[in-house]
C-alpha cells in the first residue's frame, strides 16, 4: 500500500506540466484556419506511427499515443510521453457548368466557371502522457484534434432566374454579397460577406485509466472532454429561409462543449498477435446558439465511432497492422439528415420568396434550422486501413493505405460544395529513429489523392406544376402550385475536387 500511495503522488506532481501542454496545444489548434487530413471529420491516424501507416495501428503498443484510440493499450505500455505536430496543405476547387439551354426557371445556381478555395497551412498537435503505477495499473492523459473547412472567395450565384421582378446575380459563391449587373430592382442577394464557407474544428482531451486484468488482457476507460469551434460565412442570401435569420451566418466563431467516454479492450495471447477493440460514445454538444439558424436546435454533436484493429508480427523485425473504423454520422441531425431539398423548397423557400418572411403558407419546421430542415446527407462510414512496419537497426520504416473516408453517398451540389468532405483514400510513409534507448524522433507524410465528386444542383432547373394533395405528403406546398426539384438531365452539374498533403513530426521519450 505504501508503494501505491507514493507512485500516484509522484505522477500527480507532473500533472500541472501536462495541463499547461494541453492548454498551449489547444490555443495552437484553435488558430487553425484550414483543413486537416480527415475521414469526414475524423483524422485517419493520431500518433505519428498511425499517420505513417495510413491510420492503421490502434493495436500498436510501442506508441504512447495509441491510448488516444484505445485506452486499453496503456496496460501494456511503459511510462512515457509523446508529442507530435501535423501540418496540412489542402487544395480544393469546384467547377460548375451551365444548366441546359431549355432551363427557364432556376431557384439557385452557381455562375458557371472554375473556382478555387483558399487555404493556409493547418496545424494540429497530438499529445500523449502515460505513467505506470505498478504491474497492473497505468494512467495518463492526452489531446488531439481534427477539422474540416473551406473558404471560397471569388464565385458568384444566380437566384430566381426566370422571375423578372426578383431575379438576382449576387457576389459570392452562395450569393452572400451585393447585387451584380443583371439583377432586378428587388434583388435577393445577402448584402453581407462575399467570402463563403464553413469551418468546423474539434479538440479532444482525455484522461485514461488502464488495467491489466491478465497477462494477455488489458482493459481501459477514458473520459473525453470535447470542444468544438464552428464558423459559417457568406450565406446571407439564405437568411430569409431560416427559422432564425440572424443566426445563420457571419456571426464569427461559436463554441460548444461536451463530455463522452472512450472504452477499449486489448487481447495479446502471444508476442506475435494482438487484437484491439475500442469505442467512443456520441458526444452531445451544446452552445452553438449563434448558428441555430442553420443547425437543428443549434446542436452539432460528435458521432460515436468504433475501431477493430489487429497486429501480426511476421518476423522479429516486421509487423503488419489492419484496422477497421466506423463512424456513426447518421446519429447527428445536421449531418445524417437527408439532403433532399424538395420539402425545404416547397414548404419554406418558395412561400417566403414570393410572400415574404411572414408568408402564412410557409412552414417554419421545414426552414433551415427547423426540426424538418434538410441535412448534409452523410451516411455512416466505414474505413479500412492497412500498414506495415519494418525495423532496420535503430530505424523503423512504415507505410500504409486507407480507403473509405468519403461519407457522402448521394452528393447534392449546394451542400457538398459548402462542406467538401470527399477525401476517400490516404497513402502514407514514415520513419522513426531511436536516438537513444529512451528517445525516439520521427516524421511521416500522408497524401490524400485528389478525389472528384460530381454533384447535381436540383435547384438550377425547376418547373412549376399543380400541387399534389398535401395530405401525408410533407413535400407538397400549402398553395396550388408546386416546384419540382427532382433530378433531370438539364440540371447544373458541379464537380468538386479535394486533396490534402500532410506532414507530421514527433518525438517520444521514456523517463529514467
Amino acid at each position: 500500500m505504501t508503494r501505491l500511495r507514493h507512485l500516484p503522488q509522484r505522477s500527480l506532481r507532473l500533472w500541472p506540466h501536462g495541463c499547461r501542454a494541453l492548454i498551449v496545444a489547444g490555443v495552437l489548434f484553435g488558430q487553425t484556419p484550414g483543413a486537416l487530413a480527415t475521414n469526414g471529420l475524423s483524422m485517419p491516424g493520431l500518433s505519428l506511427d498511425q499517420t505513417a501507416m495510413g491510420g492503421a495501428g490502434a493495436a500498436l503498443i510501442s506508441s504512447f499515443a495509441t491510448t488516444l484510440r484505445d485506452p486499453a493499450a496503456g496496460a501494456f505500455l511503459r511510462s512515457g510521453t509523446e508529442l507530435s505536430l501535423a501540418v496540412a496543405w489542402p487544395r480544393a476547387h469546384y467547377r460548375a457548368n451551365a444548366p441546359s439551354d431549355d432551363s427557364r426557371l432556376s431557384i439557385f445556381e452557381f455562375v458557371p466557371g472554375t473556382y478555387r478555395s483558399v487555404y493556409r497551412p493547418a496545424f494540429a498537435p497530438v499529445i500523449a502522457w502515460h505513467r505506470r503505477w505498478n504491474a497492473r495499473w497505468a494512467w495518463g492523459m492526452g489531446l488531439y484534434g481534427g477539422g474540416l473547412g473551406t473558404t471560397m472567395p471569388d464565385g458568384a450565384a444566380r437566384i430566381a432566374r426566370g422571375l423578372p421582378l426578383i431575379r438576382s446575380v449576387c457576389a459570392g459563391d452562395f450569393g452572400g454579397g451585393s447585387a451584380l449587373s443583371g439583377s432586378a430592382a428587388v434583388d435577393q442577394c445577402g448584402d453581407g460577406k462575399t467570402f463563403s464557407g464553413v469551418r468546423a474544428t474539434q479538440l479532444f482531451a482525455s484522461a485514461h485509466l488502464s488495467y491489466r486484468a491478465a497477462p494477455s488482457l488489458g482493459i481501459g476507460i477514458a473520459p473525453v472532454l470535447a470542444a468544438q469551434q464552428l464558423e459559417a460565412s457568406g450565406l446571407a442570401a439564405f437568411a430569409p429561409y431560416s427559422v432564425m435569420p440572424t443566426r445563420l451566418t457571419d456571426n464569427g466563431s461559436a463554441y460548444a462543449y461536451g463530455v463522452g467516454v472512450r472504452l477499449g479492450v486489448q487481447w495479446r495471447p502471444n508476442p506475435a498477435f494482438g487484437l484491439s477493440v475500442a469505442y467512443q460514445s456520441r458526444i452531445r454538444q451544446a452552445g452553438l446558439d449563434d448558428y441555430a439558424g442553420i443547425l437543428p436546435r443549434g446542436r452539432f454533436d460528435i458521432p460515436a465511432q468504433w475501431h477493430v484493429a489487429a497486429e501480426w508480427r511476421l518476423t522479429a523485425r516486421t509487423a503488419v497492422y489492419a484496422d477497421v473504423e466506423g463512424i456513426q454520422y447518421e446519429q447527428v441531425e445536421a449531418l445524417g439528415r437527408s439532403s433532399d431539398l424538395t420539402a425545404f423548397v416547397n414548404r419554406c423557400l418558395v412561400p417566403r420568396l414570393l410572400g415574404g418572411p411572414g408568408s402564412p403558407t410557409a412552414d417554419a419546421r421545414f426552414c433551415l434550422g427547423g426540426e424538418n430542415s434538410p441535412g448534409f446527407g452523410w451516411s455512416n462510414n466505414r474505413i479500412y486501413k492497412i500498414g506495415v512496419r519494418h525495423r532496420v537497426g535503430r530505424w523503423h520504416w512504415m507505410a500504409g493505405y486507407s480507403s473509405g473516408g468519403n461519407p457522402i453517398e448521394t452528393p447534392q451540389a449546394i451542400l457538398t460544395t459548402l462542406a467538401p468532405a470527399i477525401v476517400d483514400r490516404h497513402v502514407a510513409l514514415g520513419v522513426t529513429w531511436d536516438w537513444t534507448e529512451r528517445l525516439r524522433i520521427g516524421a511521416a507524410v500522408s497524401y490524400s489523392p485528389q478525389n472528384r465528386v460530381t454533384a447535381v444542383n436540383g435547384l438550377s432547373n425547376v418547373r412549376l406544376q399543380l400541387a399534389r394533395d398535401a395530405q401525408n405528403d410533407p413535400t407538397a406546398p400549402a398553395g396550388l402550385i408546386a416546384v419540382a426539384v427532382d433530378e433531370d438531365p438539364g440540371d447544373q452539374r458541379v464537380e468538386n475536387r479535394f486533396e490534402i498533403l500532410q506532414v507530421q513530426i514527433g518525438v517520444s521519450w521514456r523517463p529514467r
